[in-house]
C-alpha cells in the first residue's frame, strides 16, 4: 500500500488547505490527482499533494492513518479543483 499526501479541497472557500493530511491508498495516485478521502464520519475532496511518503516519516502515528480506498479518483470532468 503507498503512503500519499493531500490537501484538503473546502466546498465554502473552493481553496486547498495549507496543511497536508497523510494517507494510505489502495490505487497507486500520482500528484495532483483529485480524490474522495475519508474524513470523520464522512468523505471529502483533496489533492494529491506528494506521493511515496517513507514510511519512517509515520511511524509514530502510522496506526491512526486512514486508508483512500480504490477507485476513489475523481475524472477530470467531474474535478472542479485547479
Amino acid at each position: 500500500m503507498d503512503i500519499v499526501k493531500v490537501k484538503y479541497y473546502s466546498e465554502t472557500t473552493g481553496e486547498l488547505s495549507t496543511r497536508e493530511y497523510t494517507y494510505y491508498s489502495a490505487d497507486r495516485l500520482s500528484v495532483g490527482d483529485i480524490v474522495t478521502v475519508p474524513v470523520r464520519d464522512t468523505t471529502g475532496k483533496a489533492k494529491v499533494s506528494a506521493i511515496d511518503v517513507p514510511e519512517a516519516e509515520i511511524a509514530n502515528f502510522k496506526d491512526k492513518i486512514k486508508t483512500i480506498p480504490a477507485g476513489s479518483i475523481i475524472p477530470p470532468r467531474d474535478n472542479i479543483i485547479g
